[in-house]
């Protein structure tokens, strides 16, 4: 008896049987040892909230919770949303985004008790955030006029309005209008302002970009590149010069405009070299490289790929004849990270189905998620078995075997495999779009909620 006791209190907290879980959460609890692991996450969450101030079995108290600690509760559902069931859950839908049910649940059980009147100087931040989350907007006002009064210098309160606008557009879903009016407030406390100014229009630009708004992305970075030029030469060297001219290059994706995008390029380098050095200088470079392989490369008949082990392709060549394919690195060692990735290709799978062809391409680096050392052919089973059976994406999928040179310590230095030859190891890039006939029409980055709508503008126009 007493045996099972200790048990019990390293495994947790102590059931209470009065309360009992569903069948389905109860099936996702493994115990192993002292560890409870989640190995079914289709269903709810384990950790469901209560104000009762009474411990629950698999269900978390919030009474004691200050708002800071009601803001990383919130965050940490958010993760676990990420984590525990990365392979059917959408977790953004840009017109029509909410937080997941059980983190709105959190928001109201932990959050909603915080207002701008209750809440310590300190934690307004926090309570701004579950105000969000909390889809309490009319709340806001109150909690960001307590920040403002507690401002006192002109740099203190732009200060507060940058980092109000950033809430604003960080949150789920963004709130952009509300954004625009703290702008308005931020814009009207004059020149002393403008780097907080210049700050504060990055997320804005990065809004339209979501949505490839090409007539707003290029006003708002144009506009941008105007207020760099107005700053200060201490100003300048703290303002991000990156993304207007980012902004400015996918712009003009649709436009096969070379000499276009070469301009733009030209213009960045010439301002990173008259400003700055050092990493922008480096990525300012690597951009002017990805233009030189779209360049090399568009329109160019892609032979059908070859080698490695494939996986899912019916036995039909990739890119598949007569339709368009959308090659895209991955690195499987990487495991989760990719999450944003996967459910933008589940979401263009619904939007074209057959039309459009998947194919996910990583090279073996001889051990694949939470395995030990693999051969090439058993690390490409796994591989392949984590996008196809774990995540079920609707994808083609293309392990590629990459030579590799021993090192004296034993270990390996992986080279770049025969298909990243071909796309010139991946670098400054991680996808490719083939129209039907196999020819390359775009080449560029996939896997960001800046790059849906862009790639389906792209895709459109080739159908």
């Amino acid at each position: 008896m007493k045996l099972l006791l200790i048990t019990i209190l390293l495994a947790g907290e102590l059931p209470n049987p009065s309360t009992r879980e569903s069948p389905s959460v109860v099936s996702a609890l493994r115990t192993t040892g002292n560890m409870r692991m989640t190995v079914d996450s289709t269903q709810t969450p384990l950790r469901m909230p209560t104000d009762t101030g009474r411990m629950v079995w698999g269900r978390e108290d919030f009474v004691r919770y200050d708002a800071q600690a009601c803001d990383r509760a919130i965050q940490n559902e958010r993760f676990n949303v990420r984590r525990t069931r990365v392979q059917d859950t959408v977790f953004r839908t840009l017109e029509h985004e909410t937080l997941p049910p059980h983190v709105q649940q959190v928001a109201r059980s932990c959050g909603d008790r915080f207002t701008a009147e209750n809440t310590p100087d300190e934690q307004l931040w926090s309570a701004l955030r579950l105000v969000l989350a909390g889809n309490r907007d009319g709340e806001i006002d109150a909690v960001v006029s307590r920040k403002m009064a507690a401002a006192r210098s002109v740099s203190e309160k732009a200060r507060t309005l940058l980092l109000t606008i950033e809430t604003l557009m960080y949150a789920t879903p963004e709130r952009f209008h509300l954004a625009q009016r703290f702008l308005q407030r931020l814009d009207s406390l004059g020149s002393e302002a403008k780097l907080y100014q210049y700050n504060a229009r990055l997320p804005l630009l990065a809004y339209w970009e979501s949505r490839f708004v090409r007539d707003s992305i290029q006003a708002y970075a144009e506009g941008l590149l105007s207020r760099f030029h107005a700053l200060e030469q201490s100003q300048q060297d703290e303002a991000n010069l990156l993304v207007p001219y980012g902004g400015l290059l996918n712009a003009s994706d649709l436009e096969r405009d070379f000499l276009k995008q070469d301009s733009v390029i030209d213009r960045a380098m010439h301002d990173v070299g008259n400003w700055r050095l050092g990493a922008e200088s480096r990525i300012v470079t690597g951009l002017s490289s990805l233009m030189s392989i779209r360049k090399r490369l568009y329109n160019k008949q892609t032979r059908p790929l070859d080698g490695g082990f494939w996986f899912n392709h019916g036995g039909t060549p990739q890119p598949s004849p007569g339709k368009m394919s959308l090659l895209v690195h991955v690195d499987h060692t990487y495991g989760e990270s990719g999450v944003r990735l996967y459910t933008l290709i589940r979401q263009l799978h619904e939007r074209y189905g057959d039309a459009l062809v998947f194919t996910l391409i990583t090279e073996t680096r001889g051990y694949s998620v939470g395995t030990g050392p693999l051969e090439p052919a058993d690390e490409a089973k796994h591989a392949a078995s984590y996008f196809l059976d774990f995540l079920k994406l609707p994808v083609v999928v293309l392990v590629d075997e990459a030579p590799y040179r021993p090192l004296p310590d034993g270990r390996r230095r992986y080279l770049t495999s025969p298909v990243g030859e071909v796309f010139d190891g991946w670098q400054f890039f991680n996808a490719v779009l083939t129209d039907r006939e196999g020819k390359i029409q775009w080449i560029g980055s996939f896997g960001s909620d800046r790059d849906e709508a862009r790639v389906v503008a792209l895709i459109d126009r080739l159908r």
